[in-house]
Formats: structure tokens, sequence, C-alpha cells
């Protein structure tokens, strides 16, 4: 078969090639999904969007110093067709009063409470980044309603799995605990001793009570697990149920009950148990120290 390339069949084959060409070409460029920066809130109330308004009161991080560690605060704007969401450097164009009606914007957060912002967009993103809605600005005074944090996937599933890793340990810790630290930390986070029937609990029942704890709250259970103020508080309050310490025979004050030696006075409002491992755990007091020493003999 023979192919012509001048004439009205030529020219319908080149327009064919050339359109073929386009195509490829086309087909080669990939327009990209925009990347985004995504912030999500941190307590959706309601199902519809949530608007934060594009002007705020901050602290500029620009004039923390060491003479002035507090900074100054200074107004943020976020407006269109503008290079700066800061207030000294938008003098002219905020005398434009009704420039700045038409062209204020604000971050806006879905129904699912996320607001993605284009990479482009930097003034939105600077404006999320230094406005006091923003729970990670270092540098923001008091709270508020419309909280939000930046969303990363990857951050959250790397914190999750350190908390699951942290469960892990501290259930591993607790599983191994001697019968005097398993019950010395159960009554410190106010686990009974006791059922319902009134039978004391044995050391295992006690241990799966206190990994239900670690699993609420493992960071809460870190901070006391294997601490002096757990044993010391144990101490404390066996005495007490022993009848060791006399805390109500005298109203405001606490009594050694064998000879009725002073421990201390407590304070109006206070409770006792709470205000005697105070006492135990102040080293820097005679009396804390003296407390500490009887306490010891106890054991």
């Amino acid at each position: 078969m023979n192919f012509s390339l001048t004439g009205h069949e030529g020219d319908s084959d080149r327009q064919q090639k050339e359109s073929m060409m386009a195509d490829i070409v086309a087909a080669d460029i990939v327009t990209p999904e925009p990347d985004f920066v995504v912030y999500k809130l941190h307590k959706k109330n309601g199902r519809g969007k949530v608007h934060i308004d594009g002007r705020d009161d901050v602290i500029n991080p620009a004039t923390i110093t060491k003479e002035r560690p507090n900074g100054v605060t200074e107004r943020i704007w976020l407006l269109n067709g503008v290079t700066s969401i800061w207030d000294s450097e938008l003098t002219e164009k905020l005398k434009d009063k009704e420039f700045v009606m038409h062209n204020i914007r604000s971050l806006t957060f879905d129904s699912h409470g996320f607001c993605r912002i284009p990479k482009w967009d930097t003034n939105a993103i600077e404006f999320a980044k230094h406005c006091r809605h923003n729970i990670e600005n270092k540098n923001r005074r008091g709270g508020s309603k419309m909280e939000f944090f930046l969303y990363d996937p990857s951050r959250q599933e790397k914190a999750l799995l350190e908390m699951e890793m942290k469960q892990i340990e501290l259930i591993m810790l607790v599983s191994q605990m001697s019968e005097e630290k398993v019950r010395s930390h159960a009554s410190y986070v106010g686990i009974s001793e006791v059922d319902a029937a009134g039978q004391k609990k044995t050391a295992e029942g006690l241990k799966a009570e206190l990994m239900i704890r670690v699993k609420r709250n493992p960071a809460a259970f870190e901070a006391i697990i294997n601490t002096k103020e757990v044993e010391v508080a144990y101490i404390i309050r066996n005495a007490v149920l022993d009848t060791k310490i006399d805390i109500g025979s005298v109203p405001g004050q606490i009594r050694w009950a064998k000879g009725g030696a002073m421990i201390c006075k407590l304070p109006g409002g206070r409770k006792p148990l709470e205000y005697l491992v105070e006492l135990a755990m102040d080293t820097t007091s005679k009396e804390g120290k003296l407390f500490m020493e009887q306490l010891k003999e106890l054991k």
C-alpha cells in the first residue's frame, strides 16, 4: 500500500500525526493534585462549617527578645491582594476600609473539622500558624473555643504507635509487680482493695484493674509508677487503718495514736491523707523530715 506525502491525503495524514503528537504531549502533562497544609479542629461541635475570622491579635515572634521576652502584640490580617499578614506591613492597604471589607478572608473548616490550605497560599498558612486558635502556637495568649492543630497523618500514626508501645511497657511493669507494690499503686489511684461482697481482692485482680487504668491514661500512670510518693502514701494509709495515726480525735490535729504526740496541724479544707503525704515528701521542713523518719520505723 502506498501512502502519499502530498495533496489532500498527505494533509490529512499530517494532521492526524500532529493530533496524535498533541495527545501524547497532553497525556504526558499530568496535572498534579495540589499539595495542601491541613488543619483540624480540636473539638468539632455541630455539623456545619466553622469559620475563623481573618483578623486576630497575636504576639509577633519577631519582637521577642531578651529585653522583651513576652514580645509585642500585633494584629494579623488574612486578606486577598497583599503579601503579608502583619498590621505593620499593611499600613497603606489598611487605610482603604472598602478594600479591607471586600478582601478579608477566613479560615474555613468543613463539616468534618478539616481546613485544607493549598501550599501556594502562603498568607493563609502564615495566618493559621500565628493565630491564637492554633494549639501549636507557642506564643499564643489565652485559649479559644475553636482550637485547631496541624493535621499530619504520619505524626498522628507515630504518636498512636508510641502510645500503644508505652501501654504495653507499663502493662508489663504492672504484671511483674510484687503484691505489695500492686496494692500500694491500686490504693494510690483509688482502686478498692475489697470487692462488692467485702472480700479482699487478690493481687491478680488488682493487677487487672491497674492494667485497665494504664490503658485509659498511660501518661498519668507513668508519672506515678514506682515513685516514692506511692510508697509513702501506702504506708500512711495503712498506719491510719491500723490506728497508729489518729486523724480525727482532736479537730484540726493529727497525732500518733500511741502516746498522742503531735504530727501536725491540719489546715482547713485539706484532706488528712493527702496532707500527710505532702508533709512526708517535704524534705525542706523539720516537721516533714521528722515525719518521714517516723514512717520508716513503721515498715
